[in-house]
């Protein structure tokens, strides 16, 4: 769990392996898909998103079984109040 405020961007790196990274609508790895940020790739990259409003985001590898048998996913708490 990582804890931003109110209007932080937060980078999400890759290095190397092969990877996806998207957004789910739950803390489930089979929660509906809210939106996919990078599509599977052996790319290194980097997304930056800001958090803008407060509540919970969860993010996910769901590239095999990354998810659900290793644990990559993610969930982002923004603390308010928003401007």
């Amino acid at each position: 769990e990582i804890k931003v405020k109110c209007g932080d961007t937060v980078s999400f790196n890759k290095a190397s392996g092969f990877h996806n990274f998207k957004e789910v609508a739950g803390d489930d790895c089979a929660a509906p898909l809210v939106k996919e940020y990078v599509a599977p790739t052996r790319d290194a990259f980097t997304t930056d998103i800001t958090f803008d409003k407060p509540g919970e985001r969860f993010f996910i590898c769901d590239v095999g079984n990354h998810c659900t048998a290793r644990g990559m996913k993610v969930k982002v708490v923004t603390q308010g109040p928003c401007k």
